[in-house]
Formats: C-alpha cells, sequence, structure tokens
C-alpha cells in the first residue's frame, strides 16, 4: 500500500533549516502539482519543472525510497510525492506505522530517495534524515499537516490504513486481524448522490496508524542525461541565499 512505517511514541519538533520559499499551505503542492516560489534552491526549482512537464502522468510522482533494516540490510520500496512541507526543501510522503518501514526508521534515521524524471531525463539521488509524524506527534504545527494530508487522501487511500497489519499473514477466512479495524466501504451510489446534491462527506478523522512521513534533505546528487549531459552535487550552505550550494563534478 501507498507507503508505511511505525513509530507511536511522540517525537520531539523536527528541525527544517533549509529556506526554499514554497507555496503556503501545511502540506501541499502548488494547483499545477508541482510548482514553488521563487528563493528556491536550483535542484528543489528543477524537480518542480520537471513535475509541471510530466503533469498529465500520475508515475512521475513515484520516487524508490531507501532505508536500512536493523540487520543492516539495504530496504527500498516505491513511495508516492505528496509535496513540500511548508517553506522548506523537505519532501512528504504518506505510510503506516505497522509497517516495517517504521521500525527501520525508529532504528536509523538515514535514507535515500532516487526520483528519475523520463521527460526531462534527470535523475535525483536525495540523502537525507527521515522522521515520522503520527497521532503522538507532540508539535502542533507537525500535528496540523498530518492531518491536512489525511484531507488530501483519497477515499480509497485513506481506507487502506484501516486494514490489517501490513506484512502479516492473511487471515484464513479472509476478514481482519482482532484488534484490527477496517474501514466501512463508501457506496459510489451515495457518494455520487452527495456530489449532484454539492456535497462531500466529511473525512473520518486519521486512522491511528496513518503517518506524514518526512524527508529532510542533507545533500543532493543530480544527474541530467540530456546532452551535454551534466553531474551537480548540492549541499545546505547558509552563506547562501537560497540555503544551498551547487558545484559541478563529472557524470
Amino acid at each position: 500500500r501507498d507507503e508505511s512505517s511505525t513509530e507511536s511514541s511522540a517525537r520531539r519538533p523536527l528541525a527544517l533549516p533549509c529556506m526554499c520559499l514554497v507555496a503556503a499551505m501545511d502540506v501541499a503542492l502548488a494547483a499545477s502539482g508541482a510548482l514553488v516560489a521563487s528563493g528556491r534552491p536550483a535542484w528543489q526549482h528543477d524537480i518542480g519543472s520537471a513535475l509541471k512537464r510530466a503533469s498529465r502522468d500520475p508515475t512521475a510522482k513515484y520516487l524508490q525510497l531507501g532505508t536500512v533494516s536493523r540487520e543492516l540490510r539495504p530496504r527500498v520500496r516505491t513511495v508516492v510525492f505528496r509535496g513540500w512541507l511548508w517553506d522548506t526543501c523537505t519532501l512528504t510522503f504518506v505510510t503506516d506505522l505497522r509497517s516495517a518501514k517504521a521500525d527501520e526508521i525508529a532504528h536509523s534515521a538515514h535514507g535515500e530517495a532516487c526520483w528519475y524524471f523520463a521527460k526531462a531525463r534527470d535523475q535525483f539521488r536525495i540523502e537525507g534524515s527521515l522522521a515520522l509524524v503520527s497521532a503522538a506527534e507532540a508539535d502542533a504545527k507537525l500535528a496540523r499537516a498530518r492531518t491536512a494530508a489525511w484531507t488530501n487522501l483519497s477515499d480509497g487511500a485513506r481506507e487502506q490504513f484501516f486494514w490489517p497489519t501490513p506484512g502479516a499473514p492473511v487471515a484464513e477466512q479472509g476478514g481482519a486481524e482482532p484488534g484490527d479495524g477496517t474501514a466501512a466501504p463508501i457506496d459510489p451510489r451515495d457518494l455520487a448522490a452527495l456530489t449532484d446534491a454539492g456535497e462531500r462527506p466529511e473525512p473520518p478523522p486519521p486512522s491511528p496508524h496513518f503517518a506524514l512521513l518526512l524527508l529532510k534533505p542533507e545533500r543532493v546528487d543530480q544527474l541530467t542525461l540530456s546532452r551535454p549531459q551534466r553531474r551537480r552535487f548540492h549541499v545546505p550552505d547558509a552563506a547562501s541565499p537560497t540555503g544551498w550550494a551547487e558545484s559541478a563534478v563529472n557524470p
């Protein structure tokens, strides 16, 4: 299912030093699903441009996220980009706290995303620290960001967080495991009637298994495969107006 992880304890507020000015909402892309405002670092601008070029391709928001298991083995899965966190360079995803990913993040917050845009022929390897925002989040602003991410999901995506535990054996009778709630399916006819009447049902409160997953970049390796090929390293730099420094390296 669309991204999973586990951390049930409250976390300390996450420091977010990236000074990239992005459209203001708790968790959102601009209307195009790609735009970011001025003052952003070059790599974030290029991601925004690549998303805009691929706006008709929903898979353009799919990327691979790698973590490290407790056995120090690599783990990777496909996740869906959900937007930038506020006015930062932090990437957001959503995840299920019962999945193995959360335990991996609790053990080691190091992660790396690999994102390739076929139309732009750009690859971004984004290394950084991962953090989970759960129902136990003590920071009010992050808690609101989690709620906003939940609200922005489709009904089908929200329903998955009430399914049985990810990775657990399937129950013999096909039912839910004890202690796991299941979401009541929405009758399409009821939804159509509400839509026709100009109403939409309010989403249920976030599942306790739902978390907002954050990736705060610490280094970005950008490879452009169109000719002439280019490769650039981006690292945080407090002295730069964008908060990032860029250096050209051999492809």
